[in-house]
This record gives structure tokens, C-alpha cells and sequence, in this order.
């Protein structure tokens, strides 16, 4: 049987008195009548006056019962208290307060509580502020990164179109990305002082060159988007006849030498390979110098910071803000779940880490 069906105390002794206050009623009358001589007439007299008189006797009865077995009750409660030796063999020492020396160690268990309390939240605070910095660094190293040919060309396709779609952002488009398969020739729309405009990128060898063919895909996407003017992104180079074809039809060609200042425009960053670190302990700054091989320093205070960065591993995830998994480092997809929304990651069922869309905060990145 379900827990639905069960009735709480109250519900329970109510009923009992409904119950059981007629047969009590009806021996009043049996009384009044048989013994007293005195006749209930007519008979809705009981209804009104018996049992309505049996029904208020009936509940004061049930409340003074429980008010004594819970008055008894609270004082053998404190008759054991009030017997009850401390430590310090005092009869109440602790339980009322008699014992001096009880009440100086609840003072100081009470201070230590405290100060634990409050060490852990200045933690947490430091943590949270090693994180913060941690992330800045992440993001001015990886800048530096995206004026590098050779890291550009690192890049897996999808993370090549994100972090250019990105750039353009930065530099005052509104950019809405396609899918990234079945794109209809184009990676994105951009919108720009209520103009449109359509762009294309190519992740290629420098070897690889764009030529005409490739131009005139697009051009037809552009047709189909009825955008003004359109953005052809390679790693490679163009063609010259690409270039010819290009300059008709409202095409401008970025090629990698183009893309890196592009890069540098929308990623401004001083050429500054050293990184901070903070102590986990007490907060002091560390500088780590990435083009030496150091793994860890001491800080002014005595306490070992290890260097927690490989500039290698630098992903582009931070710039454009996808949520990263902590056990396969792909990335976290929102989904509506039967408690509510939360994240799942994109590698599932190979990998089954999830997170809480409201208490989950994401600090690590990959």
C-alpha cells in the first residue's frame, strides 16, 4: 500500500472521537433516562445537545492526555540532564552549564569551528581566484597562438571555423554559424550595419590553392543568401585567376598572410611568453618562463607552485566558449533530461560524464 493511504496522528484521534462519541452519547441518554428519570424529549435532542457535549469532553480528554505525557516526558528529560556528570566529574557540568571548565571548551570548540569555517571559504576564495587567472593566461597565450601559421593549421576543421567565426565577431559582425555539414557552400552569415554578408573558410596546406571553381560554388551561395558581399578564409593562397573572378563578382580573398593580421586585429596581444601562476596557498603570484623547462618555484612564502599549463595543449575552446568534458575533453551538449536540463557529453556512451545545468560551473579547459 502507498505512503498515501497512511493518516497522520491528528486525522487519526479526530475520527476516533467522531467514532466513538456516539455510543459515549448514547449512554448519557441511557443514564439520563433509566437512572436520573429524566426524559430527552423530543429526539433530535441528542443531536443537539448530547452529542455535541460528548464531542468537546471528548477532546479536551484527548488533549489533556497528551499535554501530561509530554509534560512527563520533558521532565524526566531534564532529571536525566540535570544527572548527567561531565568530564570533569560535575553532576549538570555540561548539560547546565555548572562546570566552568565545560563551558571554556565549548567557548573554544565553538571559536574552532569557526576559524575552520573561515579558512575554508578563504580557500574556496583562493581557488576561485587562481581559476579566474589560470583562464586570462589560457586565453592571452592562446592569442599569441592564433598569429602562428603552424597553430592554425593544427586546427581540426570544426575548431578552424569556430575560432575565425569568432574572429569576425570580434571585429563587429554579428556572425550566425551554419552546421557544420550540409552547410549549402557557406560557414556563415554575417550582419554588419544592416548588411549581409555570407563567408566561406578552407583549412589547407599552403600548398593546396583556391581556384575559380571553388569561388563560383560560393558566389552561388551568396545568390541563395542575397548577401552584398561575401568572405572567402584559406590557410592556402588563391589562384589568380580566383583573384580575377573574385574582384567581379564582390568576393574578398583572405588568405593565411591576411587571416594572421586579421588575427592580430581581433586578438590584440603583446608578444609576452612568460605565464603567472598563483599559490594555492597564500595567494602570491609565480612567473613561469614558457621557453624554459620549468615545472615548478617556490613563492616568497615558502610554498611549491607547480606550473599547471601546456602551452601545447592550449585549445581554442576558451575563445569560443564551449563547454569542455573533465574525462574525454569533448565537448558538453545541453540536453532536457527528466529532472530538468543538464549537460551531456558529446562522446556518450563511450563516455557517461554528466553535469547539473544549474549547480555545474565549468573552470577546467583543455
Amino acid at each position: 500500500m502507498g505512503r498515501g493511504y497512511y493518516r497522520n496522528d491528528s486525522t487519526s484521534s479526530l475520527i476516533a472521537i467522531l467514532i466513538y462519541s456516539y455510543p459515549i452519547g448514547k449512554g448519557y441518554q441511557y443514564v439520563l433516562t433509566n437512572w436520573l428519570h429524566i426524559k430527552i424529549n423530543p429526539w433530535y435532542l441528542f443531536w443537539i445537545l448530547i452529542y455535541p457535549l460528548t464531542l468537546v469532553i471528548l477532546i479536551f480528554l484527548f488533549w489533556g492526555i497528551g499535554w501530561l505525557a509530554n509534560y512527563i516526558k520533558e521532565k524526566r528529560f531534564n532529571y536525566k540532564q540535570a544527572r548527567q556528570v561531565c568530564k570533569h566529574n560535575i553532576i549538570g557540568g555540561e548539560t547546565l552549564a555548572k562546570c566552568e571548565k565545560c563551558k571554556w571548551d565549548k567557548i573554544l570548540l565553538e571559536r574552532k569551528k569557526n576559524n575552520e569555517r573561515i579558512a575554508i571559504e578563504k580557500k574556496k576564495e583562493l581557488n576561485q581566484k587562481a581559476d579566474d587567472l589560470r583562464l586570462n593566461e589560457y586565453k592571452r597565450l592562446l592569442k599569441l597562438k592564433l598569429t602562428k601559421q603552424e597553430y592554425l593549421l593544427s586546427l581540426q576543421p570544426n575548431e578552424f571555423e569556430d575560432i575565425v567565426s569568432k574572429m569576425f565577431e570580434n571585429l563587429g559582425y554579428k556572425v550566425n554559424k551554419t552546421p557544420y555539414t550540409n552547410d549549402r557552400g557557406k560557414d556563415a552569415v554575417f550582419f554588419k550595419n544592416n548588411r549581409k554578408f555570407v563567408a566561406e573558410y578552407k583549412k589547407y596546406k599552403k600548398e593546396n590553392t583556391i581556384g575559380r571553381r571553388a569561388l563560383q560554388i560560393f558566389f552561388a551561395a551568396m545568390q541563395e543568401e542575397k548577401a552584398e558581399k561575401g568572405f572567402f578564409v584559406t590557410t592556402s593562397d588563391f589562384k589568380k585567376t580566383a583573384i580575377e573572378y573574385a574582384s567581379t563578382v564582390n568576393i574578398d580573398c583572405i588568405n593565411i598572410d591576411r587571416l594572421l593580421k586579421l588575427m592580430g586585429a581581433a586578438f590584440p596581444e603583446k608578444e609576452n611568453y612568460n605565464y603567472n601562476a598563483m599559490c594555492r596557498e597564500c595567494g602570491n603570484i609565480v612567473l613561469f618562463d614558457l621557453k624554459n623547462s620549468e615545472s615548478s618555484k617556490v613563492c616568497e612564502f615558502g610554498h611549491t607552485v607547480n606550473l599547471d599549463i601546456n602551452i601545447d595543449d592550449i585549445s581554442i575552446n576558451i575563445l569560443t566558449q564551449k563547454k569542455i568534458c573533465y574525462s574525454c575533453g569533448k565537448e558538453m551538449k545541453l540536453t532536457n533530461g527528466f529532472y530538468g536540463k543538464y549537460w551531456r557529453c558529446s562522446g556518450y556512451p563511450n563516455c557517461k560524464r554528466s553535469y547539473s545545468a544549474k549547480n555545474f560551473k565549468f573552470k577546467r579547459y583543455r
